[in-house]
């Protein structure tokens, strides 16, 4: 919902750019300022369990700092320096940009890792693996990660949410894919930042056709791209909501029916001593409910019902 909402609040704020003649241009570039401080403390608080949150902050703060310092020192070197008529043009020039962004990201980067040392020096197992169940606990209740992996993590058919896996079989098992994942970002990174860019070099001035074929490719890719970033993930989450309510009603009814069917039959024991079919069907239908409290308060419920029905059948 936050993509969705920045989304949508993005639209207005660039129309009223366009309203102010603020050059959308130096917007975009500035920006990149602004945030390229963030890729990659980002990227290890999520990859990295050394990463703290005291390196994460200076790496973003110091970066951001650094990198606007050396945009406005580059730009005041251009005739006008930055006097209020010459700001945006000097400012915007490409220079002074591509300085500010590559500073930005490289001292984001530096001071995320030297704080990260400083702070954590010394990192056991243990605690790397208690860093990662942080992560762990982040989790679906409509679809937990233990049931939706089941099937890849060879898990048994009693495992419940909260019963995870050790740590090790889950690296194991999605070794694969940690390597397929490591793969594309260095085959995508290639094709985004060198063999893309570099193409263009062989063409000096686009003409009109070319020039259209390339519109056409960036607002395809963008469109297609939103799609996927916004439309997809409201989309999967919007299903797996009616999937779950249908999923509870049919628990629900299930479990009205198997209780109606075990309080309809006399407790019975049959000639190898257990307990007849009504009441192993309602003993069936309290496993139904996910919740332990639950669980355990229908489980009383039934043994308080039997002792009514036996000392009444007594009677």
């Amino acid at each position: 919902w936050c993509i969705v909402l920045c989304t949508f609040l993005s639209v207005p704020l660039c129309l009223f750019c366009w309203a102010v003649n603020l050059n959308l241009a130096w917007t975009y570039y500035f920006t990149g300022i602004l945030i390229s401080s963030s890729v990659v403390p980002i990227a290890v608080s999520i990859m990295w369990a050394r990463a703290t949150a005291t390196g994460v902050i200076f790496g973003v703060v110091g970066g951001c700092a650094a990198g606007m310092t050396c945009w406005l020192t580059y730009a005041s070197t251009y005739p006008g320096g930055l006097s209020l008529e010459t700001f945006v043009k000097n400012t915007g020039e490409e220079l002074p940009m591509l300085v500010g962004n590559i500073v930005a990201i490289g001292v984001g980067a530096f001071f995320c890792i030297v704080v990260t040392f400083i702070t954590r020096w010394k990192m056991t197992p243990e605690i790397e693996e208690a860093e990662w169940d942080k992560t762990r606990d982040i989790d679906n209740p409509l679809s937990p990660w233990v049931a939706k992996y089941k099937g890849e993590l060879n898990l048994d058919d009693g495992e419940n949410f909260h019963d995870r896996p050790p740590l090790e079989i889950v690296i194991r098992k999605f070794r694969a894919a940690k390597i397929t994942a490591y793969v594309a970002a260095v085959l995508f990174t290639l094709l985004f930042v060198c063999i893309w860019p570099g193409s263009m070099l062989s063409i000096d001035i686009l003409d009109l056709s070319g020039f259209n074929v390339w519109t056409t490719m960036s607002r395809g890719w963008a469109f297609v791209a939103a799609a996927f970033i916004i439309i997809v993930p409201m989309y999967q989450e919007v299903k797996a909501i009616f999937k779950q309510v249908a999923q509870n009603k049919e628990d629900k009814m299930a479990e009205k029916e198997n209780h109606t069917n075990g309080d309809s039959q006399p407790l019975q024991h049959n000639v190898n001593g257990k307990l007849s079919n009504g009441i192993q069907n309602q003993a069936y239908a309290t496993t139904l409910g996910s919740n332990k409290h639950e669980f355990i308060f229908q489980r009383l419920r039934n043994t308080f019902s039997r002792v009514i029905n036996i000392s009444k059948s007594s009677q």
